[in-house]
């Protein structure tokens, strides 16, 4: 073993010092965060006014207030104190920049510092909305005031405030990176409401055998292709289901699952109809078979009601389905006792990023439908062309064979009269009396 020399001790404690800068600017940028993340929740629990919060925006973070507009720089710094000087410094920067929109809302600048000032006033962050109280304000552990914040209003444990803290602090970093390349009129918003959904995903996670309600009850199944399932009597009126695409059976329709698949991209929402038997539940799972490949595809009980709701959507948002990780409802056969869960679901799901609902109902009952105007309502059409009757006629002779000969026999042949049938054009042959 070679002992360390002390000169190569020295050069390495001197390096990882010089090295800081970056870890210096990470801690700047979490602190910028959590000062965002605790008015947020500030604004969720009423102890501020409701409104928006653009991290990232004009400043460290903006309020949007109607027609008023907070600015917020957010200063950390491990140690010491800010001097005046260091502060009117970010008063200028920030006046500066607020001046350049004269014509934009009335604005406000403030100051949130880590560290207490020296020779001026300052105010805690809790009257950041207060007129009276300056620009100047000091919160030097925004992480444990949203801790002790989150913990009183819910009346939760700790950890659990913990993970709803880390869940929102995310959400408050992923927008400000988001807000960092887009125009003004793209910049996303964050309000309280936003902020409730997140509380409620995190405690519906807490519990888990809730959020799986909808899979054990059989509400919702996933939707595999990799089972083939052959079944002799398909072409005589057989229901169609995944397993039958799988296997083959169904004739592919390129045209129609592609107009499917454009029209829920278009939509998110679409709804096939047409009368029993015109072919929507094969269109439902061809269509469904091309979106597996990039979705992860969940069925729809035929026998779930409008009082399933609650647990289908508890079950998806668990998943936090985005443009990476899309969704989609397949939903056959509605009928009049499940439209209302149609009707609950398709609003609630428009509120959700990149989760699709495909159904299929018949004409007489598509009144029953409220939502028209949200949807893309396709009529099935019952025709078939030539090609696709080709095909399914191979498909039967493949699965009951050739079709058996009909020919006399020997017998037949010397008794001519004991034949019901002769060679040529079909003529009765009346027995003897």
């Amino acid at each position: 073993m070679t002992a360390n020399r002390p000169d190569s001790n020295r050069a390495t404690l001197e390096e990882w010092r010089t090295s800081r800068s970056g870890a210096w600017a990470a801690r700047g940028f979490d602190y910028q965060h959590l000062v965002a993340t605790l008015i947020l929740i500030r604004q969720w629990a009423s102890f501020a006014p409701a409104g928006h919060l653009v991290p990232e925006g004009f400043d460290d973070c903006v309020i949007e207030l109607g027609n008023a507009a907070i600015w917020v720089q957010a200063k950390s710094r491990h140690k010491g104190v800010f001097v005046k000087h260091e502060v009117d410094g970010f008063r200028r920067t920030a006046a500066t920049r607020a001046v350049r929109l004269s014509a934009s809302p009335d604005i406000r600048t403030a100051i949130v510092l880590e560290r207490p000032t020296t020779g001026m006033p300052s105010a805690p962050i809790d009257k950041l909305f207060d007129d009276n109280s300056g620009d100047v304000f000091v919160c030097g552990s925004p992480g444990d005031e949203i801790l002790d914040l989150l913990s009183q209003q819910l009346n939760v444990a700790p950890i659990t405030a913990e993970g709803i803290a880390n869940d929102l602090y995310k959400m408050v970093a992923d927008t400000s990176a988001r807000n960092a390349s887009v125009a003004f009129d793209e910049r996303r918003r964050l309000s309280p409401t936003e902020v409730e959904r997140r509380i409620l995903d995190r405690l519906d996670a807490e519990s888990p055998s809730s959020i799986h309600e909808a899979l054990s009850t059989g509400i919702l199944a996933p939707v595999e292709f990799s089972s083939p399932v052959k079944e002799p009597a398909f072409y005589q009126g057989v229901k169609v289901r995944p397993g039958h695409v799988a296997a083959g059976l169904v004739l592919d329709r390129h045209a129609d699952t592609t107009n499917i698949t454009n029209a829920l991209q278009r939509r998110k929402h679409v709804l096939l109809t047409g009368p029993s038997g015109a072919g929507k539940s094969a269109l439902i799972w061809l269509t469904a078979s091309i979106l597996g490949g990039t979705m992860r595809l969940f069925e729809i009980s035929g026998a779930a009601t409008a009082t399933d709701a609650h647990s289908i959507m508890r079950f998806i948002r668990s998943r936090r389905p985005g443009e990476t990780s899309p969704i989609a409802l397949a939903f056959d056969e509605i009928g009049p006792g499940s439209s209302d869960l149609w009707n609950v679901l398709a609003p609630e799901l428009r509120g959700l990023p990149a989760v699709y609902l495909l159904g299929s109902i018949r004409q007489e009952d598509l009144a029953l439908i409220s939502n028209q105007s949200d949807i893309d309502v396709m009529a099935e059409a019952i025709g078939c062309r030539r090609d696709q009757v080709d095909s399914l006629a191979r498909a039967i002779r493949e699965i009951r064979g050739p079709p058996a000969r009909i020919c006399p026999s020997a017998d037949s042949r010397r008794t001519p009269r004991r034949s019901y049938w002769r060679t040529g054009t079909p003529k009765r042959v009346r027995r003897p009396i």
